[in-house]
């Protein structure tokens, strides 16, 4: 769960730890909907993803507002990642944060975290058909977007599924 929502929001993201608890929060309410074991990963997911959604348009009002965004929050040291990766991986966020919910949660459980088509479907609770369209959609406008950013204009042209979007 924790690594879904690290995935989803950014994985030195300072909420992280409080999402966790919400989701195993609103799993104890919802426990009863699960009737066969063999789901409880699945649906445990859809509740992390359901939980992430709210945090990100939580933020988004809160950028309209006027808070501060969280790319503007002081960096936390840490010595596995060189700095150019930690850009970039900033950078990476920094244009997530500009698709919305619907989009960004099924771009990043796709290409980051690497679930089935399937899965990220059953996660989103919406049809094979919808998540392949919302993909496609996130796809294209996180290519627009990181064109447009000078870190990651390079790596988008460079690789071959990027660069015909």
């Amino acid at each position: 769960v924790l690594r879904v929502l690290g995935r989803i929001l950014g994985g030195r993201d300072a909420e992280l730890h409080d999402l966790l608890h919400e989701v195993f929060v609103q799993a104890l309410k919802g426990i009863h909907q699960v009737s066969d074991g063999a789901r409880l990963k699945a649906w445990l997911t859809s509740v992390a993803v359901f939980t992430a959604r709210g945090a990100i348009r939580k933020r988004q009002r809160m950028r309209w507002l006027g808070f501060r965004a969280p790319e503007a929050m002081p960096d936390l040291p840490t010595a596995t990642a060189d700095a150019e990766v930690l850009h970039a991986l900033r950078r990476t966020y920094a244009v997530l944060d500009q698709l919305s919910a619907d989009l960004r949660i099924p771009f990043t459980l796709r290409h980051i975290d690497k679930m089935e088509l399937t899965e990220v479907a059953e996660a989103c609770g919406v049809s094979l058909a919808t998540i392949k369209r919302r993909i496609s959609r996130a796809e294209r406008r996180f290519v627009m977007f990181a064109r447009r950013d000078s870190s990651l204009a390079d790596w988008v042209e460079a690789h071959p599924r990027w660069r015909t979007l």
